[in-house]
C-alpha cells in the first residue's frame, strides 16, 4: 500500500480521531488540535473557555499520553499521524 500525500496541503485529523488514536479526552483532543492549527496555549484557552493553567495541566496530559516532551513534537505527530488519512481525499475504487 502507498500513500501520496501533498506536502504543502495541511490537513489535520478530526477530534475524534485523535481521541481513539491517543485515548483523550474530549476537551485534550480540542486543545491539542487548537495548537496545531497555530494557537497559542493562552489563545487556544481563551477559546475553550477555560484558564491557561488549566489548559497547560491538559497540554501535559497530552503530552504524556502521545509520548511527546515539547509543542512543536505535539503539532508534528498530529499532522503526521494516520489519522490524516481519515481526511484526505479519496481515491476512486478501481476494481
Amino acid at each position: 500500500m502507498i500513500f501520496v500525500i501533498d506536502p504543502d496541503r495541511r490537513v489535520t485529523p478530526s477530534q475524534t480521531a485523535l481521541m481513539h488514536l491517543f485515548d483523550l479526552t474530549p476537551t485534550e483532543s480540542r486543545l491539542a488540535l487548537l495548537l496545531a492549527g497555530g494557537k497559542t496555549i493562552e489563545a487556544a484557552g481563551r477559546t475553550m473557555g477555560i484558564a491557561t493553567n488549566t489548559a497547560r495541566v491538559h497540554i501535559k496530559s497530552v503530552f504524556r499520553k502521545m509520548d511527546v516532551n515539547r509543542q512543536g513534537d505535539l503539532i508534528r505527530v498530529i499532522l503526521n499521524t494516520a489519522a490524516v488519512l481519515e481526511r484526505a481525499p479519496r481515491w476512486p475504487n478501481r476494481g
